[in-house]
């Protein structure tokens, strides 16, 4: 008695096809360029020289200079600029308990705000010029 192949040609077929197609997409799953390890392109910078209990970066210029605002050891809070360069700099206040920039240009050109002594807000824009 003959034995009779219980699997059709046309499923061979498309057991056939089913595995190639997963070979296929396994192969364009693969990476096609090494990966290479890049510079980087940030670095931990120790404010710790602003002193105080906290420091806070608000804004960064593209350029090397950060502002925003520190606690300092009595509680109030400042506004500052810092950089590589020229370190640390307080910009100051109106007389309030706090003071802090928000956004510095490539100009540097620094833009916040401030309490006066009866604690009211005002806007305030610093330039190495006019300070």
């Amino acid at each position: 008695m003959e034995r009779q192949n219980s699997f059709p040609p046309w499923k061979w077929i498309v057991a056939l096809a089913i595995v190639a197609g997963l070979a296929l997409l396994a192969y364009n799953l693969l990476p096609t360029k090494p990966i290479i390890q890049t510079e980087v392109l940030y670095r931990v910078i120790d404010l710790s020289e602003i002193g105080g209990k906290k420091t806070k970066v608000i804004a960064y210029n593209g350029i090397g200079d950060l502002v925003g605002e520190y606690e300092k050891l009595d509680g109030t809070k400042g506004a500052f600029l810092w950089n590589e360069k020229d370190g640390f700099q307080d910009l100051g206040d109106f007389g309030g308990s706090l003071s802090r920039a928000n956004a510095i240009d490539n100009n540097r050109w620094i833009v916040g705000y401030s309490q006066d002594s009866t604690n009211r807000e005002k806007a305030f824009q610093w330039t190495e010029e006019t300070g």
